[in-house]
């Protein structure tokens, strides 16, 4: 939870201001957690942040960034809910 919670933060961070909103939508999924966020304001070259793409992998995970015509920029980042190496 701590991961999802500073790769949002970074996300947030380095999206800057905006004047359109951004969409944030987290989903548990079984086998993971999916975070997506759109942000609106028209297109970022420097987004996500080197300190996003750093922290996804971290928390072994992959993370995926698109221009949605009409929408703005995604970013997709999937978190398995268990790592690998974990101890019990």
């Amino acid at each position: 939870d701590l991961g999802i919670y500073r790769i949002l933060e970074d996300a947030l961070a380095s999206a800057g201001d905006t004047e359109g909103p951004i969409d944030i939508v987290l989903h548990f999924g079984s086998d993971d957690i999916e975070l997506d966020v759109t942000y609106r304001g028209g297109p970022r070259l420097d987004w996500p942040s080197i300190a996003v793409r750093e922290r996804v992998a971290l928390c072994q995970g992959v993370v995926d960034v698109d221009t949605v015509p009409g929408t703005g920029d995604r970013l997709v980042v999937k978190i398995p809910r268990v790592f690998e190496g974990r101890f019990a």
